[in-house]
């Protein structure tokens, strides 16, 4: 597939997962046994660091998304498995899991696009 592609499919599911986790902490489903900010710095922070080179189509940023992929898979996983024990609804569990897989694919295929040694800044 042509590599516009995968970053426009990194750039929607990193945006996606961004929105969704600050809405679900915010509004949606907001922690009850620990501050909102707090929850905010330690899962929402970890997405602002690679944000402008997500943007730029920067494949190092992109494969620094991708690593972050893994870490919020596990916790939506964590938050759909406390939802089937607690009997919430797991949608926002199941929608977090599908955006955190998609933005770890498609970053991925997004690097290996560029041929070895391309660098930080391709050109495309």
């Amino acid at each position: 597939m042509n590599r516009s592609i995968w970053r426009w499919c990194a750039l929607v599911s990193f945006a996606g997962l961004f929105v969704l986790l600050s809405l679900r902490i915010a509004w949606l489903a907001p922690p009850h046994y620990w501050p909102r900010s707090l929850v905010l710095l330690l899962l929402v922070g970890p997405l602002l660091l690679p944000l402008s080179g997500v943007i730029y189509g920067r494949l190092r940023a992109h494969l620094w998304a991708a690593i972050l992929a893994m870490f919020y898979f596990v916790v939506g996983s964590y938050h759909f498995a406390d939802a089937l024990t607690n009997d919430h609804a797991y949608g926002l569990a199941s929608l977090e899991i599908l955006l955190s897989i998609m933005l770890f694919i498609s970053a991925n295929l997004y690097v290996r696009s560029y041929p070895r040694g391309a660098g930080n800044h391709p050109t495309a």
